[in-house]
């Protein structure tokens, strides 16, 4: 996907609701927060492992592949190790039901390569995944203590190795999340789209 139209993207989501509170601005709610700082970990990126495996068939190719020297004896990596999501979110509270945040994750991958004839390690190699994803987030519960909320948001992801870096666009859905606390909170949340399947879970602060 063309940069240019990524970076328009990014303008637009976060233009709509910075422009819809600027109308509001003679009647803004009385909020005891402004804005939130979060730093979660956790989810499964499906997509990461798809950009990360580097044959089409994972580890499973050479069943596949044609009978050849060259295939049979080919270097080949070992497991493969992931950090898992580490995400760290600036939110704007513009109303009781609704925060804009801007979440900028990173993800890292790390396996070893090995000799296809002698079979000895012959070095490493790593891939980091870097995602901007700004989100539109619904509060459906507002209590002092406790929050139910759902987001969607859109961006970008940017898969940095030694040799390129590729851009891919990013969708997300967070169907239900909970925050407990006031000032100082804990969150947990599922999540289903291109960033992390499965959940989240990490630490919020409020001013």
């Amino acid at each position: 996907m063309n940069k240019t139209v990524l970076i328009s993207v990014f303008l637009s989501f976060i233009a709509f609701p910075c422009s819809m509170a600027g109308r509001d601005g003679n009647m803004k709610e009385k909020l005891p927060f402004r804005y939130e700082v979060r730093l979660g970990w956790g989810g499964y990126p499906l997509m990461d492992s798809y950009m990360f495996d580097e044959s089409p068939f994972g580890n499973c190719d050479i069943a596949y592949a044609s009978p050849s020297l060259g295939n049979l004896y080919r270097d080949y990596t070992g497991p493969k190790y992931m950090t898992g999501i580490i995400s760290g979110e600036f939110n704007m509270i513009f109303k009781k039901w609704f925060t804009l945040s801007i979440g900028l994750n990173a993800n890292g991958e790390f396996h070893y390569i090995y000799d296809g004839v002698t079979s000895q390690c012959k070095g490493s190699s790593g891939t980091a995944a870097i995602s901007l994803v700004p989100q539109a987030r619904f509060t459906y519960l507002n209590r002092e203590y406790v929050k139910l909320y759902s987001s969607i948001g859109a961006g970008a992801v940017a898969y940095i190795s030694k040799d390129e870096t590729e851009m891919a666009p990013e969708f997300h859905i967070s169907p239900i999340g909970i925050m407990v606390g006031k000032k100082v909170f804990g969150f947990f949340e599922t999540g289903i789209g291109t960033l992390y399947m499965g959940c989240m879970a990490g630490i919020g602060f409020r001013f």
